[in-house]
């Protein structure tokens, strides 16, 4: 399979678990973890990188989202909070990358439909 091919199917396959994601939030909070797993390796495995990067940059609240975790990084690093501490405040502010990653998905308004 060719990496056009392997592109359209994980892109596909990251749209439809956004949407489960989506419709599983009211139900089940540990379903939503799996799935924003699942989604974030999808978006990975994907070769659209730069295309999202390009995306993300373009949509003002994408970038805001991503500055955000990176100023919490930031400020992270100045704490005299425990390890633990500071993992789990990291762990809670990286659902803000899901925000760029769930919007350069749903970019185009083909994919919207």
């Amino acid at each position: 399979m060719s990496a056009e091919g392997v592109n359209r199917k994980t892109s596909r396959g990251a749209r439809i678990i956004a949407v489960t994601l989506g419709a599983s939030i009211p139900i089940s909070g540990n379903l939503d973890n799996v799935l924003s797993g699942l989604f974030i390796v999808a978006c990975l495995l994907s070769f659209d990188i730069r295309h999202r990067l390009r995306t993300i940059m373009r949509n003002p609240i994408a970038a805001a989202s991503v500055a955000f975790f990176l100023l919490h990084v930031v400020g992270l690093t100045y704490t005299a909070a425990p390890l633990h501490d500071v993992k789990e405040s990291l762990r809670k502010a990286a659902a803000f990358l899901l925000v760029p990653l769930l919007l350069s998905t749903f970019a185009t308004a083909d994919v919207r439909r």
